[in-house]
């Protein structure tokens, strides 16, 4: 019986085949797993911050985070950390140490890029807190009472903080490996820019403290927030409008988020 073979020419003809398509599905491939890296260390890192919180609440037997003895030590602060001095800083450091597992806090504040790859003006990752799995938070305003104008005007906030899921690792840049937060004083961590933010914005900022005003936009005056507070009339406020390849960033943690732990970008 006559065997058949493929012929050397056949042979490489194939191979090439395979490495073009290689060539094509291997950077996808690997930019998806990276995407998807990021995402579970940031789930990772939001649930230990809400934790923590939670567990210093629990400890104080109180309902704010801003009646906890943790928060308390934040007292001589009351905004912004760069304008504060190290000893005050660390008398924050240390007690946040008490409930995450914090080994190293540098005294500085890493500039951050955006995700237009514009660098990005008055943020970054202030006097950032190492933990063990290479991740990294800071706080830039920690305050006593809760803000309006914290982080994307998450009501209720006593903090903005940057989560950094893989430390000093590139890319370094907002909306890919490092996120924005505002935490309120109910200690959950909001992401800037998501529904939950400007629902508590419009809630318990525009209209109690400011009837007259008009919300949602064009609205004629303060609405039944949960029937009207869409998407399409708070555009503006939402992360369609930064959290694109044009945008800063900012707001990609809630695209995230509320789009079921997903980087779709």
């Amino acid at each position: 019986m006559k065997k058949t073979a493929f012929t050397l020419a056949e042979v490489l003809i194939t191979l090439g085949i395979i490495g073009v398509v290689a060539a094509l599905t291997l950077p996808s491939l690997i930019q998806n797993y990276q995407k998807q890296v990021w995402v579970n260390q940031l789930k990772k890192n939001v649930s230990v911050l809400e934790n923590g919180f939670k567990k210093a609440m629990a400890d104080d037997g109180v309902d704010k985070l801003t009646d906890t003895t943790l928060w308390q030590s934040a007292a001589e602060i009351n905004n912004y950390l760069s304008l504060s001095t190290e000893a005050k800083r660390n008398n924050f450091f240390n007690s946040l140490k008490k409930y995450f597992n914090i080994i190293s806090v540098s005294n500085e504040s890493r500039p951050i890029g955006a995700l237009n790859n514009v660098n990005l003006v008055n943020f970054g990752v202030s006097y950032p807190m190492s933990f063990a799995d290479g991740s990294q938070i800071g706080f830039n305003r920690v305050n006593i009472t809760a803000q309006a104008d914290i982080f994307g005007n998450p009501h209720g906030a006593v903090a903005a903080v940057a989560v950094d899921v893989n430390g000093y690792k590139k890319p370094n840049q907002l909306g890919r490996d490092v996120f924005a937060f505002g935490v309120t004083e109910r200690g959950e961590v909001i992401p800037v820019g998501g529904n939950g933010a400007v629902y508590a914005y419009a809630k318990y900022f525009y209209c109690p403290r400011n009837p007259n005003m008009s919300f949602p936009p064009n609205s004629g005056g303060c609405v039944n927030y949960s029937s009207q507070l869409t998407k399409s009339n708070t555009i503006s406020m939402f992360y369609e409008t930064n959290c694109t390849l044009n945008g800063d960033g900012k707001s990609c943690a809630a695209r995230i988020m509320e789009n079921g732990w997903k980087m779709d970008y």
